[in-house]
């Protein structure tokens, strides 16, 4: 899962960001860091390379906390020194201090602070048994001071803005912190056109004399907004504290929102990734060889292949990276201990390189799947998580199939794949006049099946009729069906190229092909499409196992960019 709604800051010479990760059922809290040089040095790279380049050096993860919630979001973090704290709630108001835990190179989180308070009872629309949920970093509006204020946030779909915001300020220079005033509420300026809901502040910071204030707009665009930092110390003032009504928020300001510019080198984000992509497809490497296997099956793909499939990248990325890291370590290891010796060496540069083409490639196809990922999701109305490949609609015919004949015919599929034997149609083959879905009979799956109009309804059909057949007991209604099923099955594995997409059609395949040739030992037809897809399934496997063998070549043709550093 992606991580969202990142908030930034700096400690301990570190820039570093918290951000909430997980769905709905189970949501988790992230904290990243990396050195402010490095950081700069990668942002510098990328620059020279024109191109979006994995971050490297980042230390972090999962933050490790005592008790946590169903769902954990929404935590305010603020420095002291080399102190770090996060604001966990502020009703009641709880705390958290946190440090690098050494074992586990992860954060970990104390509560420090579990106390009630009672000051946002004088704030209207905060009373009662409304949830006050943190939004910002927590900043200290002046030099030296132990004075923070930070954005809060309330939700409620009754109001056409679905957010609205407050700012809460607290004291102190190590725990208990305390608490001394609310704003009234107030929702932010909007861009014309944007209507009035799916803003979200996120950021915070002091720029000379104003409060920058950054946030979101439906996800897509993300902007900011300058306010004197004297007119937010004046919302706490006892006469604003009684007012009935939220505070519109041009009342705080006149300054008009600004966008945060989207272009990347000179490119939309969205043609960045396209470009992304285009180079994975034209490179020889063999993650981008996958990757480029997998987009051609994506229309069959479940939402759980997509998922499994974009883990898998960022998996083959994270290794990569670390693969990186300890080389640059022991190189820098290896060099000192050269400087007082007079010998040792850095690692093969060759093996260097690979690494940092396999990280490339790999962060590459895991950025890449996010053109996807709305054509994906969008299949989520018409199908459950778990269901598999084989019921998902194919988008392209695959060859011509006579299932007619008893001769072999040439599928255009994937590679490896071989002729295949297909079932002559007579009279004994099972039809009935129920339909499996609303427009897909029996009789016309398998007249749709042998035209090579194969796609997921057919498939659903054939699979049907197979458990009517079983459940009426053994006999040539049962082996013919199992046949044909077979036979469909083994047609759509040939013309698929993701071998995790053709690999549990071929299973099935031969399952119950074999379970054919048991009822029918006889049946020449079932033994010969059988003995057709143990030889499709061998071959193909065969196949994928020399591709994974075959050189590695880099992402891309372009120009050579310079070591990591």
């Amino acid at each position: 899962t992606m991580a969202y709604d990142a908030r930034t800051l700096v400690w301990r010479q570190d820039l570093c960001w918290i951000s909430s990760a997980g769905g709905q059922e189970r949501g988790y809290v992230l904290f990243h860091c990396v050195s402010k040089d490095g950081f700069i040095r990668q942002m510098e790279r990328s620059e020279w390379s024109q191109a979006l380049l994995p971050m490297m050096h980042v230390r972090g993860g999962k933050i490790i906390a005592p008790h946590p919630r169903h769902t954990e979001k929404n935590w305010s973090p603020f420095v002291i020194g080399d102190d770090l704290y996060f604001t966990y709630s502020t009703k009641p108001h709880i705390v958290m201090h946190c440090d690098w835990e050494r074992k586990s190179g992860l954060l970990k989180c104390e509560v420090v602070q579990n106390v009630t308070s009672y000051v946002h009872e004088a704030v209207p629309h905060l009373r009662g048994d409304i949830e006050l949920r943190g939004s910002s970093t927590a900043v200290s509006l002046t030099k030296d001071s132990s004075d923070f204020v930070a954005l809060g946030h309330v939700h409620s779909y009754a109001w056409k803005e679905h957010y609205k915001f407050f700012f809460y300020r607290f004291s102190g220079t190590g725990p208990p912190f305390r608490l001394t005033g609310f704003s009234p509420l107030f929702t932010l300026p909007l861009p014309a056109g944007s209507g009035h809901n799916g803003h979200y502040a996120h950021g915070l910071c002091l720029q000379s004399r104003d409060l920058l204030i950054t946030y979101g707009v439906h996800d897509d665009t993300s902007w900011y907004v300058k306010v004197p930092a004297n007119r937010i110390v004046s919302l706490f003032d006892g006469s604003n504290l009684g007012e009935a009504q939220s505070e519109p928020f041009f009342l705080l300001t006149q300054k008009e929102p600004k966008e945060f510019p989207t272009d990347l080198f000179g490119k939309d984000m969205y043609s960045n990734l396209l470009e992304m992509e285009g180079s994975l497809r034209k490179s020889g490497h063999s993650i981008a060889a996958q990757y480029s296997a997998f987009l051609q099956d994506l229309e069959v793909m479940s939402i759980q292949q997509y998922a499994d499939e974009a883990r898998k990248y960022r998996r083959l990325w994270l290794q990569a990276m670390s693969k990186v890291e300890q080389q640059e370590q022991q190189c820098a290891d290896e060099s000192s201990r050269a400087a007082l010796s007079g010998g040792g060496a850095c690692l093969s540069p060759l093996e260097a390189q690979r690494a940092e083409d396999d990280a490339k490639c790999a962060s590459w196809a895991y950025f890449s799947l996010l053109i996807h990922e709305n054509r994906v999701l969008g299949k989520l109305d018409r199908r459950p998580l778990e269901q598999t490949v084989e019921n998902e609609p194919a988008q392209d015919d695959h060859g011509s199939y006579d299932f007619a004949g008893h001769e072999s015919v040439s599928p255009a599929g994937g590679p490896g794949a071989r002729d295949v034997d297909r079932p002559k149609l007579t009279e004994h083959s099972p039809s009935v006049d129920r339909d499996s879905r609303p427009g897909m009979s029996y009789d016309e799956a398998l007249r749709r099946a042998m035209s090579g109009s194969l796609d997921g309804a057919v498939l659903e059909a054939l699979r049907l009729e197979h458990m009517r057949a079983e459940r009426e007991g053994p006999g040539s209604r049962t082996a013919q069906a199992k046949i044909n099923l077979g036979v469909a099955l083994m047609q759509h594995a040939n013309s698929l190229n993701y071998e995790e997409a053709y690999k549990p059609l071929y299973q099935e395949s031969e399952e119950v092909l074999s379970a054919a040739v048991e009822l029918e030992p006889g049946n020449e037809v079932a033994k010969r499409n059988l003995a057709a897809v143990r030889r499709n399934r061998a071959e193909r496997a065969q196949h994928a196992q020399q591709a994974s063998r075959a050189p590695r070549r880099p992402c891309h043709g372009g120009s050579p960019v310079p070591a990591y550093s």
